[in-house]
């Protein structure tokens, strides 16, 4: 995946993941390309005909603290609400 800002790296490592169709985590490893603009997932094992998905917890956000799960316009007088996180999934298919 490539992104328009860099983002954390320790993020990227803990936040993206990857999950088979039976909901089990895929292991494999985790390259964060140059300037933190990339995530690549490279599973332990070539990968087996089937649905995919990529995983990503809404916690994850740029350095401007902007992520999937809020506007990104925030009024910063008002607190902002309490929030729990949340699961964005990508779905994919190998052939």
């Amino acid at each position: 995946m490539h992104f328009p800002k860099s983002l954390d790296q320790g993020l990227l490592q803990r936040l993206i993941w990857v999950v088979a169709a039976d909901g089990r985590r895929v292991p494999g490893s985790i390259h964060v390309g140059p300037s933190e603009k990339s995530w690549e997932f490279i599973p332990a094992k070539p990968w087996a005909a089937g649905k995919y998905r990529i995983v990503i917890d809404t916690t994850l956000e740029d350095p401007s603290g902007n992520s999937i799960a809020r506007p990104f316009e925030l009024d910063l007088v008002q607190p902002r609400p309490e929030e729990k996180p949340q699961l964005v999934e990508l779905p994919f298919e190998v052939k």
